[in-house]
């Protein structure tokens, strides 16, 4: 199901890299120059746990930047190469031997300033169901590329030989990769052509000299014969000055370099969605270590609790803001000196993601009338104001989840379990507050109500 983002500018921030299952990356297209780079640009708006494949809104601005367009021809060019993405197929092959033709796009609009809310030019497009197991939840067999240095290459053989190395070798962990120079030739779309493999290994060296140049990736590569016939081919893969598990540039002159890829590492696997390298600028790495140790504890000693975290980057972006990290070895003890309002932002946080999450499941499980009955009770009770605001964004979307939500409680489909039925009761059961004094849980909690009444 498509889902229209809520802030299309907020989704720039995390643009940095593009996931794709190994099948995707490996599949037969015949996409051009600016065409692969609209879908390297839409990809890099996905997130691999995302629960949904949502409508992408990308500001005209943005795309003629990053995809260094040029005045004039740049329009003319971009209308073009969507065009043709609407029409284009892909041919992937799935792991029993079998396989499946799909489309790349659904559907593509360029919208002007003016025409809706968000008083800019955008394209919105809609990417094909079918792409979804191939982006999201992805557990395994994917692989990222950094998206600066796809956007870099100036040519479809370069697009093309990255996919094939990068992901073949699974991002570096094989190191040799071998092929049938004909199958390597359809891979890249060059079936038919430099017959002589003296010409293709001219195409490998322009591409090798251009990964020098923008890429992480290396590659040296060997030919070889049966009888007469060039047959085979062997390509050596490695990369240099990058760590390819964060994704991350290595600045061998930075002291703190292995900190900061640590930090890195345990921030992705901690779910955490910002962006890490601003993140790193804007704290203190004393500062990071302290939270994701604090919130790994929060974490373990709720795990049989009635409140269990389970959005733990959620909670370690808000203990940052909440500067729960910047406090002295005499102020984590919390009988002796604490920050109630910093640990009641945790606490309410916590609790309205846990509601939220419980709420969206339960909106997965209704069939189309029982969600149409909620609709029509939202139709029926939204002021005006609001009902607009809804409907411009195809009831979809924070604003639109929000009131979804209690819409499901008055209509009995929504009834919380447990702690989660009101703030208190998950308050005092929060590992947080455990260890505090009587007055000091009366604080939190007072601050807790303050805090959950304007959210």
């Amino acid at each position: 199901m498509h889902t229209m983002t809520s802030n299309i500018l907020e989704l720039l921030k995390k643009q940095g890299k593009v996931t794709r299952s190994n099948a995707l990356a490996r599949s037969r297209h015949q996409l051009g120059l600016m065409q692969n780079r609209v879908m390297y640009l839409l990809f890099s708006r996905i997130q691999r746990n995302d629960g949904e494949l949502r409508v992408q809104q990308i500001p005209i601005a943005d795309i003629r930047d990053k995809l260094r367009g040029r005045y004039g021809s740049f329009y003319d060019e971009l209308r073009e190469a969507v065009t043709d993405l609407v029409g284009q197929k892909l041919y992937v092959e799935k792991a029993n031997g079998g396989w499946k033709v799909m489309s790349w796009l659904t559907s593509a609009e360029y919208v002007r300033a003016g025409e809706r809310a968000e008083g800019f030019d955008f394209l919105e497009i809609k990417l094909h169901e079918d792409l979804v197991p191939h982006l999201l939840q992805l557990k395994e067999k994917y692989n990222s590329i950094p998206l600066d240095a796809l956007l870099a290459l100036a040519s479809p053989n370069s697009q093309r030989l990255i996919d094939i190395l990068w992901h073949d070798s699974f991002a570096g962990e094989r190191r040799i990769l071998e092929y049938d120079i004909e199958d390597l030739k359809v891979r890249m779309n060059l079936s038919g052509k430099y017959d002589r493999f003296r010409d293709f290994t001219r195409v490998l060296d322009r591409v090798q000299s251009e990964f020098l140049d923008k890429t992480p990736l290396r590659f040296t590569y060997e030919g070889f014969k049966t009888g007469r016939a060039w047959n085979h081919i062997r390509f050596e893969v490695w990369f240099e000055g990058f760590d390819i598990k964060t994704q991350v540039p290595i600045d061998p002159d930075d002291p703190n370099e292995k900190q900061k890829l640590s930090l890195t590492r345990k921030l992705q696997e901690a779910g955490y969605t910002q962006d890490i390298t601003a993140t790193l600028e804007a704290y203190s790495l004393a500062e990071v270590e302290e939270v994701l140790a604090q919130a790994r504890t929060a974490q373990r000693r709720s795990a049989h609790s009635g409140t269990p975290i389970r959005n733990l980057g959620g909670l370690i972006h808000t203990m940052l803001k909440a500067g729960v990290g910047k406090r002295t070895p005499s102020e984590k003890a919390p009988k002796d000196n604490f920050k109630s309002g910093d640990l009641a932002s945790v606490i309410v946080t916590n609790f309205l993601d846990a509601r939220a999450q419980y709420a969206g499941q339960v909106w997965k499980k209704l069939n189309e009338t029982e969600r149409a009955g909620v609709h029509d009770l939202l139709k029926a009770s939204l002021k005006g104001f609001l009902l607009q605001q809804v409907e411009k964004a195809h009831w979809q979307g924070l604003i639109y989840e929000k009131v979804r939500n209690d819409a499901l409680e008055r209509s009995k489909h929504l009834e919380y379990p447990g702690n989660l039925a009101e703030i208190i009761g998950f308050s005092q059961d929060h590992e947080l507050i455990g260890e505090l004094s009587d007055d000091q849980r009366e604080q939190i909690l007072r601050n807790v109500v303050e805090l959950n009444s304007v959210s």
